[in-house]
């Protein structure tokens, strides 16, 4: 993306969000995870259509959470019913957008772990009944993350963008994430997240340091989740 596009893209968003004031939407999120804040009535569902197996208080436990650590977890009951399935992402996707919009939502950005939701993904259940349309590659998660929000901005008028999301401890899927990065006008930015407790290896630093390089090159976004276990020493950590 070169900067004319760039600051044409700025403009469009800020177009389409007056579009939306005038209708009565006028908040905008700029730190929001699709991959945890997947509808839980619906992913109870696909678990069931699945026959994957989540606890019976389902929605109580997804609040029951003492730590940033106990809350990462839950991913793997978000994940689940989802990883490895096209057309479960593309629902969950446009149900997220969808809730946006109850809430009054003219626009967010939206961050995606990607592998998180192909059949590589740590939660991908083996034991459930295949999808119709398996999701190998984060490519074919972000093109089925793509059309549900698109569905969803379509049908409910509330604008996205996409944020691509690395976490610390998984820097194996860092460089399918780089490859991704100015083939998408949907994507504005990359991010890092995870558990700030992990260690980042000399392998782990090169692939993130080269995550970052090739978005920059590409007037990607940047952004790093740091400080969430409230020590100020990892937000030194991030900068430096």
């Amino acid at each position: 993306l070169n900067k004319n596009k760039t600051y044409y893209s700025y403009c469009q968003i800020c177009k389409e969000i007056i579009m939306q004031l005038e209708k009565g939407k006028y908040l905008v999120e700029l730190h929001h995870h699709m991959d945890g804040a997947f509808d839980a009535k619906l992913l109870i569902k696909l678990a069931k259509e699945k026959d994957i197996s989540l606890p019976e208080n389902f929605e109580s436990e997804l609040k029951n959470f003492k730590n940033m650590e106990d809350f990462l977890k839950l991913f793997g009951l978000l994940c689940a019913p989802v990883a490895g399935d096209a057309d479960a992402i593309e629902a969950c996707a446009y149900k997220v957008v969808e809730d946006q919009a109850n809430i009054n939502v003219a626009y967010f950005e939206t961050r995606i772990a990607l592998f998180l939701l192909t059949t590589e993904s740590p939660f991908y259940n083996e034991k459930g009944i295949k999808p119709k349309n398996p999701v190998n590659t984060q490519e074919e998660a972000l093109r089925a993350s793509i059309r549900g929000l698109a569905r969803g901005r379509k049908d409910f008028g509330v604008d996205f963008r996409i944020i691509l999301a690395t976490l610390r401890g998984a820097h194996q899927f860092n460089k399918s994430i780089e490859d991704l990065l100015g083939k998408y006008p949907e994507v504005v930015g990359i991010d890092v997240a995870g558990n700030e407790l992990i260690d980042i290896s000399e392998d782990e630093h090169a692939s993130i340091t080269s995550l970052c390089q090739t978005a920059k090159n590409k007037d990607i976004g940047i952004t790093f989740h740091a400080g969430e276990i409230g020590l100020p020493s990892y937000i030194e950590k991030v900068c430096n």
